[in-house]
């Protein structure tokens, strides 16, 4: 199943397709929007892997957590392509998509920043789940890693605004991917849907973003 993959839950925007391995992924984070530059870079990617748009038969695309903006963006431009080409899709955990590239370490962890002194984060040993994914304090979160006394690797944007809190807290524990690989990437989103039935997989109707958080706006009507 030739698969294209579509990620805007972070600072960076990537698309990838993907066959049985990895054919192409294109990597952007610079000032513009998600809104501009996703679509090129789907474009690069059919381009570099040598498919056509109608050879996709599948979209998966990271349904969230993440930014509220980026993850209407990415589903967004994932629902038109299912539609257009009516094929199905897949919203992918993006959680889930960070502790597959966080292989470093017996224990997965994927931490993102979610504002207001807290981030979306989920962690794995082996099948275990040891922190299912959610928002919460980052302290929270590293208490039961630490219990653990084992090796943990993290991945995610989150390692840019905490690095040096997992470190003192974690010490020799912790395993920190390096720049160029911790970030939310297409390759990682696309790797899942790939080992995801296709009975799991769905209509453009119904997929939907994964916010775990309320929106701001909303927040604020609550308030209100």
């Amino acid at each position: 199943m030739r698969i294209l993959a579509i990620d805007t839950s972070g600072p960076a925007a990537s698309a990838a397709v993907y066959e049985n391995r990895l054919l192409a992924q294109a990597y952007v984070e610079n000032r513009q929007t998600h809104s501009e530059k996703i679509m090129l870079l789907v474009d690069d990617v059919l381009h570099y892997s040598d498919t056509t748009i109608e050879q996709v038969e599948g979209i998966a695309v990271a349904a969230g957590p993440g930014s509220f903006t980026g993850l209407r963006i990415g589903i967004a431009c994932t629902k038109a392509i299912a539609q257009a080409r009516r094929i199905p899709c897949l919203g992918v955990n993006t959680l889930d998509a960070l502790c597959l590239q966080a292989q470093g370490a017996p224990v997965r962890c994927a931490i993102m920043d979610a504002r207001r002194g807290e981030v979306y984060c989920a962690a794995y040993r082996e099948r275990a789940c040891i922190v299912a994914p959610c928002a919460m304090k980052l302290t929270d979160f590293l208490r039961p890693i630490q219990a653990l006394g084992q090796r943990a690797c993290f991945a995610g944007d989150g390692i840019r605004v905490h690095e040096q809190t997992v470190r003192d807290t974690l010490g020799g524990q912790a395993v920190l991917l390096d720049e160029a690989h911790r970030l939310q990437c297409a390759a990682s989103v696309a790797a899942i849907a790939a080992r995801t039935p296709l009975a799991q997989w769905q209509s453009a109707d119904t997929l939907e973003p994964l916010y775990l958080r309320i929106p701001q706006a909303e927040r604020e009507a609550q308030k209100r």
